[in-house]
């Protein structure tokens, strides 16, 4: 079995392949839902990734800190996670 590495190239391809999951339709009663159990309070999503959950739920007011297994992020988070707290492995 081979590693497979998170980057770049893989976000890229996810972001095509996985494009019906990105749709309003598919994704709002996602985060109205999400929205909702948070309560107003903070919320942690692991394997954060793009962005695709984090990014509309933090646009609902709410706090999110988003988690990932890739080791390094440019300037220390994802560029598309950056208006919230975006934490990898070699963070600390």
């Amino acid at each position: 079995m081979g590693l497979i590495v998170w980057g770049p190239e893989l976000a890229a391809a996810y972001d095509d392949v996985y494009a019906a999951m990105f749709e309003p339709s598919a994704l709002d009663p996602v985060v109205d839902l999400l929205a909702e159990l948070a309560r107003g309070g903070p919320a942690l999503e692991f394997a954060a990734g793009t962005g695709r959950v984090a990014l509309p739920l933090s646009a609902r007011g709410i706090a999110v800190t988003g988690m990932s297994c890739r080791r390094t992020w440019p300037g220390g988070y994802a560029p598309s996670l950056a208006p919230m707290a975006c934490q990898s492995p070699s963070a600390t």
